[in-house]
């Protein structure tokens, strides 16, 4: 598992625990579904092929198709999904699992920002960062990172107005004195 996948469960899990818990809880045969576990390994050892990623997204939709409520099927759908680089079809079934939680969409678009990162796609970044601080304009780490990517790209101008606006919405943010000392804003 790389430093992607990490990154991204520890804010999926962090947005879901109370609420997935909760649910398993009460049906605690979702967890023990041999098709998903099945899923669950091919993902595990998938390793970026498309092959068996493909596989464990048709086992989990199969899943999901007989019991609309089962968030294990949705959560490895979503997650196979995001690894073969279908974002939206992951947001998809991440948003399926809890539709209430904004916050899902925001961990699913921060990750996919930071995997662009990862790459140097700065404009790809500068998207999914983007449609973090529509998705939850209150969560000021999408703005830290809209902001960075803003003046990785070489676009100051951008990256002041975002600090400006983030002053506004965040005031007592953390991260403005570490922008503002960063940047020279």
């Amino acid at each position: 598992m790389n430093k992607n996948q990490i990154a991204f469960f520890v804010i999926v899990a962090i947005f879901l625990g109370s609420f997935f818990g909760t649910y398993v809880a009460k049906r605690p045969e979702s967890f023990q579904t041999t098709p998903l576990n099945a899923a669950n390994k091919l993902i595990d050892e998938a390793k970026g092929d498309a092959a068996s990623l493909k596989k464990a997204m048709d086992i989990a939709q199969r899943e999901v198709a007989l019991d609309t409520k089962n968030t294990r099927a949705r959560f490895l759908l979503g997650w196979a999904a995001q690894q073969r680089g279908l974002l939206d079809q992951a947001i998809d079934s991440y948003n399926a699992m809890f539709p209430e939680l904004k916050s899902i969409t925001w961990a699913a678009r921060f990750n996919a920002g930071e995997i662009a990162l990862a790459k140097k796609d700065l404009a790809a970044a500068e998207d999914h960062f983007m449609e973090c601080i529509r998705v939850a304009p209150e969560q000021a780490l999408g703005w830290g990172k809209l902001i960075r990517t803003l003046e990785r790209a070489g676009k100051h101008q951008d990256a002041k107005d975002y600090y400006d606006s983030l002053k506004e919405v965040a005031p007592n943010s953390e991260l403005l004195p570490q922008l503002a000392a960063e940047f020279k804003f």
